[in-house]
């Protein structure tokens, strides 16, 4: 499979159908800023209802988190998605437990997130393509905080960026 980048503005544009024309049989996700916000507790109906459209279009998914266990295996339990809690991305291994969750190789997976530095390097150096979304909130860890002005110059210098209801047009970056 050709090289697959791409950036949304929400877990809800993320492309499923042209995903699954690709070849795509599973998503590996974030949990953080991609589909709760960080530190929530609480699984948006935008999220809910993209993981029952990815489970109609036959699409298996997993979430691998560097999240805390107990709090990142509740959210998992509530939307009905397998976790890989304490996953230490952009590690290879984590996304390598991701796969022996889904049984799937890599390039039948794509990677979903929030950051470049950790979900996009990670699901690159193993040859999966890669849909990411801006973060859903700014509440985040202080690392993560401040690694975000290198993760947006990334994200505009490696990724094309689609524009609401335009699936497959670049569009502008953020401001």
């Amino acid at each position: 499979m050709k090289r697959y980048l791409t950036a949304v503005a929400t877990i809800d544009a993320v492309p499923l159908q042209e995903l699954v024309a690709l070849g795509v049989r599973g998503l590996i996700f974030d949990l953080d800023n991609t589909l709760v916000a960080a530190h929530s507790e609480e699984v948006p109906a935008a999220t809910t209802d993209f993981l029952r459209e990815a489970r109609r279009l036959g699409l298996a998914t997993v979430i691998v988190s560097n999240a805390r266990r107990p709090r990142a295996e509740r959210l998992g339990q509530i939307m009905s998605v397998p976790v890989v809690a304490r996953a230490r991305k952009p590690f290879a291994g984590a996304y390598r437990k991701g796969l022996a969750v889904l049984q799937l190789p890599g390039h039948q997976v794509a990677a979903v997130g929030d950051h470049f530095l950790t979900d996009g390097l990670g699901a690159l150096r193993q040859g999966m393509p890669l849909v990411l979304v801006d973060p859903i909130s700014r509440d985040e860890d202080f690392l993560v905080r401040a690694a975000r002005p290198v993760d947006y110059v990334l994200r505009r210098l490696l990724l094309p960026r689609r524009r609401a209801g335009a699936p497959g047009t670049p569009g502008s970056p953020r401001p």
